[in-house]
């Protein structure tokens, strides 16, 4: 049996709907070109192996946008909510604004012709679980997303799920 520090992560497309909902690690990793190893790395869809468990300590929230524009940077997350769903029952929900995590350098924007500047992401560690979740082989989980207000850009967000992965 070894135990590793490890975190599960997926890929959400936030848009220029307000209100619209995405369901996170619902597709494998290699199910189609979109989810290659830069987009999730679950190997099954909406659960870990049967051999496995997972300890789930923390969710973050890091931006991963490739184009930038002032106004998402700072909108992308307000009134926006989460879940994480077990077995189709609600687990834990809060506010997007709680897991928000730091992402260091997010794109560049540009101020007026041949004037790029870089744009320095959000501050922030995550939300942390006093009383960490279990997630056993086979269990179906999701982590449910609903944005908040609608954004200009097609922009990523990484939601990222951290603890011990222990592999029996």
């Amino acid at each position: 049996m070894a135990d590793l520090d490890w975190t599960w992560y997926d890929t959400i497309v936030l848009g220029a709907t307000a209100g619209a909902e995405f369901e996170a690690f619902q597709v494998q990793l290699g199910a189609d070109t979109t989810h290659n190893i830069q987009y999730t790395n679950l190997p099954l869809p909406g659960q870990i192996p049967q051999n496995e468990s997972f300890l789930l300590k923390s969710i973050r929230f890091i931006l991963d946008f490739t184009t930038l524009l002032v106004a998402d940077v700072t909108d992308w997350f307000i009134y926006s909510v989460y879940e994480i769903r077990l077995q189709d029952t609600v687990k834990y929900q809060g506010p997007v604004s709680e897991a928000v995590a730091h992402s260091a350098f997010s794109g560049a924007y540009t101020l007026a012709a041949a004037a790029d500047n870089q744009a320095i992401g959000l501050l922030g560690t995550g939300k942390m679980f006093e009383k960490p979740l279990v997630l056993n082989g086979g269990d179906f989980f999701k982590v449910r997303y609903k944005q908040g207000v609608a954004i200009a850009a097609s922009s990523e967000v990484k939601v990222c799920l951290s603890g011990t992965r222990t592999v029996k």
